[in-house]
């Protein structure tokens, strides 16, 4: 999340989540389905997100230490967090 939203917000970068977002509505399975096909969805939706997710979780580490984190994006992650 931290890396989508520096990525649109901060640096007006929108690519990255508008194909990721393309890709979500591709790999979506309803509730109605079978479990297994929710399960491939589910298994599916992860990977699609998980390239973001350790680019942003390396972005908030670095952020962190350097001690340069957004007041803002300290405030969201610690409401994740809870």
């Amino acid at each position: 999340m931290v890396f989508i939203v520096t990525c649109s917000m901060l640096l007006k970068f929108r690519l990255i989540s508008y194909i990721q977002i393309q890709l979500l509505f591709k790999v979506y399975i309803p509730s109605t389905e079978p479990i297994w096909k929710q399960i491939v969805g589910e298994i599916l939706s992860g990977l699609i997100m998980l390239p973001t997710a350790c680019v942003g979780a390396v972005l908030r580490g670095i952020l962190a230490v350097t001690g340069k984190m957004p007041p803002g994006f300290e405030k969201m992650i610690a409401s994740l967090d809870e």
